[in-house]
């Protein structure tokens, strides 16, 4: 899964302006992200570890600083977004 978060500068108005384009996707309930490596640990094992959804996109993590009382990283980078001046352009 690639990151659904795109930023580039976009000419809007005669200007150049930071742009953060973010595409709207369903995680599925059931997801399982596995992370593997060979020799990814320090003393040359292989690396191996299961990530469930609830380590994506978890209430628990909304105390977090950065996460401004979000579950999910997303709605955080939205809020942050939002309260530093962007605003949401469609056409």
């Amino acid at each position: 899964m690639s990151s659904p978060v795109i930023t580039r500068p976009l000419w809007h108005e005669g200007k150049w302006r930071p742009g953060v384009i973010i595409l709207e996707q369903k995680i599925p309930k059931d997801l399982r992200l596995k992370l593997t490596g060979k020799r990814a640990q320090p003393n040359g094992d292989d690396l191996s570890h299961d990530l469930s959804l609830e380590r994506v996109v978890n209430p628990s993590q909304a105390v977090l600083q950065p996460m401004r009382g979000h579950a999910s990283a997303l709605d955080a980078l939205r809020d942050f977004l939002e309260a530093n001046g962007f605003r949401e352009v469609t056409r």
